[in-house]
């Protein structure tokens, strides 16, 4: 299951897919952190590299786990609730397979490749919590930027009333 930093934007990432059941089945999988193993395929291609490679982190992680890094790096009221493999067959259309492939061929070409967990925290949670941030930033300062402008045209237009009045009232606007 291929993963990037997209948590909270792309309907098609599977973290943002998961998030948005209401029942997941908590059995570990084997998952591919793409902007940490995307990388590595090219450096495999540099070095002239052929053959099989599982493209997976090191591990297995399963829904539940992914759901619980979510709620804590993204959402902590996020909430969800699991189901048995049985009950999700009676709602799906089609099986699911669930599998943990072995990493290690790819781990011995590139030995810093971290953990599944690890490598969720540093290439997809933290980038996406810090995106998060960034756009609850950039919105308060609009809507700080909105607030002052509205403030200064309601002066402005106080300002204007009274002038074309000929009102001999003094209006006093101070600028925010």
């Amino acid at each position: 299951m291929p993963i990037d930093a997209a948590v909270t934007t792309n309907p098609r990432n599977f973290v943002y897919k998961i998030a948005h059941y209401e029942r997941v089945v908590d059995i570990p999988n084997s998952m591919t952190v793409l902007p940490e193993l995307l990388p590595y395929a090219i450096e495999l291609a540099l070095r002239g590299r052929t053959g099989v490679f599982n493209y997976t982190n090191p591990g297995a992680i399963s829904h539940g786990q992914v759901l619980e890094l979510y709620r804590e790096y993204i959402d902590p009221s996020f909430e969800w609730e699991h189901f048995s493999v049985e009950e999700q067959a009676m709602v799906i259309k089609a099986g699911r397979s669930n599998n943990e492939l072995s990493s290690r061929k790819l781990w011995a070409e590139f030995p810093d490749m971290l953990p599944i967990r690890q490598s969720l925290i540093k290439y997809v949670f933290e980038p996406a919590r810090e995106a998060l941030h960034a756009e609850k930033a950039a919105a308060a300062e609009a809507a700080s930027v909105v607030a002052a402008s509205r403030t200064d045209a309601v002066g402005a237009t106080v300002a204007a009333r009274a002038a074309n009045s000929g009102s001999a009232a003094a209006v006093t606007v101070t600028a925010a």
